[in-house]
């Protein structure tokens, strides 16, 4: 993904490639692309993916199949996390540290007495744990900015000018 990003190819049109080859590519693989994206990203599985794009279920786990070949050093990522959650009590981190505490959901789901209830309680914590620790931090990095920009110009200026942040 980042050689992709240096190279300047946005992240949908990448996977268009990884999937179905760049002399293959045109603007509804990207489509398509995009959604396997944001799907296989939150935890989606094949079936789920050949009803969204509405193709066979061969097909969805052949994409996946291409898509966790492309990228599986983020899929290697996510479970590393996800794993280091479970380590850390059912907390995770941003790269700044802020925590999120998961463990009460965890426990919750644990004294489920329907198991599918039960797991899909923890699929929903551990989708939520990558999505933490990148949306997180970027929350973090905008906060830090939006302080340093508040006290460079406007902590000592001018009291008519208001400052407006997220």
């Amino acid at each position: 993904m980042l050689d992709n990003f240096y190279k300047g190819i946005d992240p949908h049109t990448a996977t268009a490639y990884a999937i179905w080859g760049e002399e293959n590519y045109d603007k509804f693989k990207r489509r398509k692309a995009k959604g396997v994206n944001f799907l296989l990203n939150y935890s989606g599985t094949a079936p789920t993916l050949a009803q969204n794009l509405d193709i066979p279920l061969e097909e969805a786990k052949d994409i996946v199949e291409k898509y966790e070949k492309a990228y599986w050093e983020c899929i290697q990522w996510k479970k590393n996390e996800i794993n280091k959650m479970y380590k850390q009590g059912g907390a995770c981190l941003t790269v700044f540290g802020r925590p999120r505490q998961f463990a009460s959901r965890l426990k919750m789901a644990d004294n489920f007495h329907d198991e599918k209830i039960s797991e899909r309680l923890v699929k929903a914590v551990e989708r939520r744990v990558p999505n933490h620790i990148i949306q997180g931090t970027c929350g973090d990095i905008l906060r830090w900015v939006l302080i340093k920009l508040y006290r460079k110009y406007f902590k000592n200026r001018d009291p008519h000018i208001d400052f407006l942040n997220t």
